[in-house]
């Protein structure tokens, strides 16, 4: 059982997934608390239990501890952006990088997210999708001003000046997600 299945254990619409696992004992919710309260970083853990728990009353304690460790992050690599947890331009990329890690990738429904699809002319015929990157599918300025409730506009001359760092925001999710498995890794041992 991967970590993102046990994490759902803390999830009261979950039921147990850990029944009948070949003479493995059973793994309960109260086990994957107590991996998860091991861990050294509160983000990271705030980060598990919005992901995997579903518990969304915690998303802004995460997102002000995101923000505050992009500014961290900005500081270290030298870039130009205002030191307030405010600013509008943090604000909008902090909710998009956030939302997009917690909902995870957009599997094309054109190739099932395996970068290949059927010519609807010849059905024998298999080429590249040409509707995703590599069966995944990005989310568009739409999506992004939605989100933030802002114009399209506005949304493509933010990440027009700051696509670099936007993609380098997500090291600092991929970091919380390595945190988890090994909490969970060294939580959970039988």
């Amino acid at each position: 059982m991967g970590s993102p299945a046990k994490i759902s254990l803390l999830c009261p619409k979950i039921g147990s997934l850990g029944q009948g696992l070949g003479g493995l004992p059973e793994i309960t919710w109260e086990d994957v608390a107590f991996a998860l309260a091991t861990m050294t970083g509160n983000n990271a853990s705030l980060f598990a239990r919005v992901k995997y728990g579903s518990q969304d009353g915690l998303r802004g304690d995460l997102l002000n501890g995101f923000r505050l460790e992009i500014l961290t992050l900005a500081g270290e690599k030298g870039w130009n952006i205002p030191p307030d947890k405010d600013s509008p331009v943090l604000r909008v990329l902090s909710l998009s990088a956030l939302v997009e890690a917690i909902q995870g990738p957009i599997i094309c429904k054109t190739c099932n997210g395996t970068k290949y699809a059927r010519n609807p002319k010849k059905p024998s015929e298999v080429k590249p999708c040409t509707k995703c990157d590599g069966g995944i599918r990005k989310r568009g300025a739409k999506w992004h001003a939605d989100l933030n409730d802002i114009t399209r506009y506005r949304w493509r001359a933010i990440i027009g000046a700051w696509e670099s760092q936007y993609k380098e925001i997500f090291g600092i999710t991929e970091r919380w997600e390595g945190a988890i498995r090994k909490a969970m890794g060294r939580g959970l041992r039988y």
